[in-house]
C-alpha cells in the first residue's frame, strides 16, 4: 500500500475512492491492533471520519479495546477493495446482556416479526426472548 493512513493529506485522502479510503481505515485499524497503541488510532481515525462521507461504525461499548479495533478492521474491510479479506482474529466478542430481562411473546405467527423482535432485544441488550405459540 503506497498511502499509510496514518501519513496521508486531506487532499489526497478526499481524492481516493471510497473503498480505497475503507482500505486505508481497516489497515489503520489493524496497525493499533498489532501495535496496540489505541490513543493514537482514535485520534487519527476521527480526523480521517471527519474529512469523509464515509459509514461511520461505533462498536457496542462493552467490548474491549482489543475487540472493538477488530470490529472497526472488519466493518471497514468489507466496503474496502482489497482482494484480501482479513484473516479471522482470534477475538471472541464477549456480548454482556445489560438488562437481565427476558421478554415473552405470545402467538406471533411472521418470522419477520419475530426477526424484528430479535433484533430490537439484541440492541437493547435483554437477557433474551420466550416465544409461545400453537
Amino acid at each position: 500500500m503506497e498511502k499509510s493512513a496514518n501519513t496521508i493529506g486531506k487532499h489526497k485522502f478526499l481524492k481516493l475512492s471510497s473503498r480505497r479510503q475503507h482500505e486505508l481505515l481497516s489497515s489503520l485499524a489493524r496497525k493499533a491492533l498489532s501495535t496496540g497503541d489505541v490513543k493514537s488510532f482514535y485520534n487519527r481515525y476521527k480526523k480521517l471520519q471527519s474529512w469523509a462521507d464515509l459509514d461511520c461504525y461505533t462498536p457496542p461499548e462493552w467490548l474491549s479495546e482489543k475487540e472493538a479495533l477488530a470490529e472497526y478492521m472488519t466493518f471497514h474491510s468489507r466496503f474496502s477493495s482489497a482482494s484480501e479479506q482479513p484473516a479471522s482474529i482470534d477475538i471472541s466478542v464477549s456480548w454482556q446482556p445489560e438488562f437481565e430481562v427476558e421478554v415473552a411473546v405470545d402467538q406471533i405467527r411472521s418470522p419477520y416479526n419475530v426477526g424484528s423482535i430479535l433484533r430490537i432485544l439484541d440492541n437493547f441488550s435483554f437477557k433474551g426472548m420466550i416465544h409461545c405459540s400453537e
